[in-house]
């Protein structure tokens, strides 16, 4: 059942995926309500594989990549999700759907047998400390797509080209509240707060520290696991070394 509602989330979100892409080439009403209720089935779907694996394991199912990756994509589209609806832009899906669908595709190439809890992690706060981790993770990632969206949108203003996927992206002003809703969620922007708050740091400075701050994000989460590491954060620790 488990690996039934997995794989059924998987091509949910594939086609979601395409039809946001979609949508960015031609901006359909229709197109873009169906990618939103594609992406909504797949999320509803992926909620209940999480509760099925929790039930399962008697734990938190982030205890491997397999897990983590699926989780972390979960995370992913519950985010943008909420702010889809908050800000009616369906076109931000076609920046943020690839990158839950690449989770979920690098998650189904990792074992899924569920591994033993360490009894370092047999504790109540595992869920806690995971799910607010990763509900930051995943605003990271809201904020990359917002961000790059923001760049193309500048470029074409300062080259005063303003061609087809200008008038199909968000006002720059809507990208960048986007972006430091996002931004608020993690200390590790406390710099980009400050001089938001105390020199007026906003636009294109505010959407190139969120595309980098994503990227050491992904190397910090990816590294630990795919590299050599002692941390006590690598699977390859918590399982004794390896990845099973």
């Amino acid at each position: 059942m488990n690996a039934l509602l997995f794989y059924i989330t998987l091509g949910l979100y594939s086609i979601a995926t395409v039809a946001y892409l979609g949508f960015l080439i031609k901006p359909k009403p229709l197109l873009g309500r169906a990618a939103h209720w594609l992406i909504s089935t797949g999320f509803l779907l992926h909620g209940g594989f999480t509760v099925l694996r929790y039930i399962e394991a008697g734990h938190t199912p982030i205890t491997n990549l397999h897990e983590s990756l699926s989780f972390f994509s979960l995370a992913i589209v519950g985010v943008f999700i909420a702010f889809e609806r908050k800000y009616h832009v369906f076109i931000l899906g076609s920046f943020v759907t690839p990158l839950a669908l690449l989770l979920m595709i690098a998650s189904s190439l990792y074992p899924a047998a569920i591994p033993l809890l360490p009894p370092a992690l047999m504790s109540n706060w595992l869920l806690v400390h995971s799910t607010l981790a990763f509900v930051s993770y995943a605003t990271f990632a809201v904020a990359f797509g917002a961000a790059i969206m923001y760049l193309i949108q500048e470029h074409f203003l300062k080259s005063k080209r303003l061609g087809a996927l200008y008038q199909k992206l968000p006002s720059l002003d809507v990208l960048d509240d986007i972006n430091y809703r996002c931004l608020t969620s993690w200390f590790i922007y406390a710099a980009l707060l400050h001089g938001r708050l105390t020199t007026g740091w906003r636009g294109k400075k505010a959407a190139i520290l969120s595309i980098i701050g994503f990227c050491i994000l992904l190397f910090t989460f990816l590294g630990v696991n795919l590299l050599p590491s002692e941390s006590q954060h690598s699977y390859k620790q918590l399982l004794g070394g390896s990845n099973k």
